[in-house]
């Protein structure tokens, strides 16, 4: 019989090492996912704060595009406008020309 408990001490001895190492290579295997776990977070962070400040920049740029466009039309409406008015002062001074001549006339 001590034979049989020197061998079942040695089989428990044994299974209690095994359960240490498949213990400590479950808590390695949890920090390893816990470890990417957190570095895909750190990623993903930065990439949504590179892609806020990519679309700030774009629609930045969009603005500023857009704005020179709306001065270039202001622009050209101010030009028509003083176009129009001066061609409305003209038209002006020749009815009042004709209208005198034809007053005058009678």
């Amino acid at each position: 019989m001590g034979a049989e408990t020197g061998l079942l001490d040695e089989i428990r001895k044994t299974e209690e090492m095994c359960k240490e190492k498949v213990e400590q290579a479950k808590k390695d295997a949890e920090k390893i996912v816990s470890d990417a776990l957190e570095e895909a977070t750190r990623i993903i962070q930065r990439y949504e704060k590179d892609s806020e400040e990519s679309t700030a920049a774009y629609f930045k740029n969009e603005q500023r595009s857009l704005e020179g466009e709306v001065q270039k039309i202001r622009a050209k409406a101010d030009t028509e406008i003083v176009s129009v008015r001066n061609h409305g002062i003209e038209c002006t001074s020749r009815a009042v020309e004709k209208i005198t001549s034809i007053v005058t006339h009678t």
